[in-house]
């Protein structure tokens, strides 16, 4: 993948991340057990997707993209 690719993947993956992040500490409020068990389960596995199918496959090929270095 090009550069100019992968920068405007990662942003765009890094937004969604925010706003199910977001989405996660709302579900944090919620007065049913099971259903913020469900959400968290859910919307972190789906974070962790972005992460690992999206994100990590960028920073291996342009290691300069690392936001953590």
């Amino acid at each position: 993948m090009n550069k100019t690719a992968a920068i405007s993947i990662r942003n765009e993956a890094l937004k969604a991340i925010e706003a199910l992040s977001s989405a996660l500490a709302q579900a944090r409020g919620s007065d049913d057990e099971a259903e913020r068990g469900r959400l968290h389960k859910q919307l972190g596995q789906i974070i962790g997707q972005i992460q690992m199918g999206i994100l990590e496959p960028i920073v291996a090929e342009h290691p300069e993209l690392d936001d953590l270095r």
